[in-house]
């Protein structure tokens, strides 16, 4: 982004696609801003039931805005509380959604559980309704919005710039409200979560002839076979999702495709016999990218020729491997990209008749649209 320069949709969607990385499970859009006579956008994180942040610029700099909304209408956008995010326009995509998911959190933990929803509190609830459509944005708040909790005795009076009507939610107004509220059981985390980490191998054993799952979830899931059937054996995190890369999440394709003819543009889903997260690869259902589909392969290279290395050095290898050639396929680095990676490695038995091969796939994690993510740039 250019100084002075309003961010561009493509911006906007890019700071979108990083936030649902980010904040794993939260329902965020691009909306029309609000807060311009220019025509631009903004991007809308849905913090619970009937409350919502509003990332928009003032054309200098980033800023957050609290409001309540649903079907019935919304905040009118002067009456919205503003936090500045002391981040210019200029600064690259992961910094302000940096900025954003410190504020999200500051904001949920201000609303409460009462307000608070998934994936923002520990409990579980029915989904509240979805983002209110272009249709009402601006319609007035209705009447309800104007009954909210009074603020606390501390709360700062409202500056000239940063109007707060009754029903606008603020990060100070109702902190000591949610802090009564009977029975929570929420509580705002320190910081949030670190992306996985590169390289955190947890071992397992694989059946002779098959290829090893290698995804990337921090927690394995092990499913144990009976000997006649498969060695037991463990999902290791490497360089993907073992979500996305262990259970098809589409429909169609081609099953019953060995994994050992996958090529590089091709696109598949495991098969059901692996969405257990056993770790064992044989088969997959083989798609269409032009279609909705699940991974995409992008890499195949021949491990270093030598005497069997052992799992964990091999998983290392092919996380480098994929690692290294993931930015010049999807055109963004892997630390900044909404997309992830994951790889099928040989077996040891494998590995003693002469494979080598290790197979390197792309993909979104709970995305399935068509389309390659060759130069995806997000």
């Amino acid at each position: 982004m250019s100084p002075s320069i309003p961010p561009t949709p493509a911006d906007l969607e890019r700071l979108a696609g990083l936030l649902r990385h980010d904040l794993t499970g939260a329902e965020i859009a691009v909306v029309p801003s609000a807060y311009s006579t220019d025509p631009r956008g903004a991007v809308r994180v849905r913090l619970g039931r009937r409350a919502f942040l509003d990332l928009a610029d003032d054309g200098a700099s980033w800023f957050v805005a609290g409001l309540w909304a649903d079907q019935g209408g919304e905040t009118p956008p002067g009456e919205r509380r503003r936090e500045f995010l002391a981040v210019p326009l200029q600064a690259e995509a992961p910094v302000v959604a940096t900025a954003v998911v410190a504020s999200v959190w500051r904001w949920v933990e201000a609303i409460g559980a009462h307000e608070a929803d998934a994936p923002f509190t520990r409990t579980s609830r029915s989904a509240p309704p979805a983002i209110p459509g272009p249709a009402v944005f601006g319609a007035p708040a209705p009447a309800p919005y104007a009954t909210a909790p009074a603020p606390s005795a501390t709360a700062p009076a409202p500056s000239a710039t940063s109007a707060v009507a009754p029903h606008a939610p603020t990060p100070t107004q109702y902190a000591s409200y949610a802090s009564t509220v009977p029975g929570s059981t929420w509580s705002a985390p320190s910081a949030r979560p670190p992306r996985r980490r590169r390289g955190l191998l947890i071992g397992g054993l694989v059946a002779a002839g098959l290829l090893v799952l290698a995804g990337g979830t921090a927690a394995a899931v092990a499913v144990a076979h009976s000997a006649a059937e498969l060695a037991s054996a463990s999902t290791s995190p490497g360089g993907g999702s073992g979500t996305t890369g262990g259970a098809p999440e589409t429909s169609g394709g081609v099953p019953d495709t060995s994994a050992f003819d996958l090529e590089v543009g091709d696109c598949f889903a495991f098969g059901l016999g692996d969405a257990t997260g056993s770790g064992d690869v044989e088969d997959v259902d083989l798609q269409s990218c032009d279609d909705e589909h699940d991974n995409e392969t992008y890499l195949v290279f021949d491990a270093p020729d030598s005497s069997w290395p052992g799992k964990e050095a091999l998983w290392d290898d092919a996380d480098k491997g994929c690692y290294a050639e993931f930015e010049s396929f999807v055109g963004i680095p892997w630390d900044d990209s909404v997309a992830d990676f994951g790889y099928l490695t040989p077996t040891e038995q494998s590995w003693s008749e002469g494979d080598r091969e290790v197979l390197c796939y792309a993909f979104i994690d709970g995305d399935t649209s068509p389309g390659t993510l060759e130069d995806y740039g997000y």
